[in-house]
């Protein structure tokens, strides 16, 4: 049953989104390398189960906070680094583009969130922090001072997202009780 007095509430959801980014890199001056570019994207499955806490805010509205468990999927995924450069002798071609990371892996994980309800809609804004993922990039310099041992370098990171999000709520008569 729904009621419109409830405080709280079981809450699912599932998510849709397509993520990414493209920019330029910063280049160590070492002459070897002109410039760089990488971009990133892929689409995200997410499903949501958790609790929420409502308060009331006057008739027609009512804020929300909640926390739950997120259990997602990646794919389309697409990511590369791009160099134009300098040949000078060095390890580096002139120009080569390669993958960074191997995609990101399935995860289950927490998530927080806060937004307004009115009438069938929702408003929110949500976040989540996903596991450590490997990257690298064959052409970082551990030291910029001995290239003849150049190796590259690979690096973890923790990738977190927020999302601004719009829901519509399927039940028919929100906030009523069910028959």
């Amino acid at each position: 049953m729904v009621t419109p007095a409830r405080r709280s509430g079981l809450h699912l959801d599932i998510l849709l989104s397509q993520y990414g980014r493209r920019g330029t890199l910063s280049m160590l001056p070492t002459g070897r390398v002109a410039s760089g570019t990488f971009s990133w994207r892929g689409t995200l499955l997410a499903t949501h189960v958790g609790m929420r806490g409502f308060r009331s805010l006057g008739e027609h509205y009512r804020a929300f906070a909640g926390t739950g468990m997120e259990l997602n999927w990646f794919w389309q995924e697409k990511n590369t680094l791009h160099y134009t450069g300098q040949s000078s002798g060095g390890p580096m071609p002139p120009s080569f583009t390669y993958k960074f990371v191997d995609g990101f892996a399935r995860s289950f994980a927490p998530y927080l969130e806060a937004g307004v309800q009115t009438k069938r809609f929702s408003f929110s804004l949500n976040g989540r922090v996903y596991r450590k993922n490997p990257y690298w990039d064959h052409l970082i310099l551990r030291d910029p001072n001995d290239l003849a041992n150049f190796q590259g370098y690979e690096y973890t990171g923790r990738t977190w997202s927020v999302g601004l999000l719009l829901g519509y709520r399927l039940i028919g008569k929100p906030d009523t009780q069910l028959k």
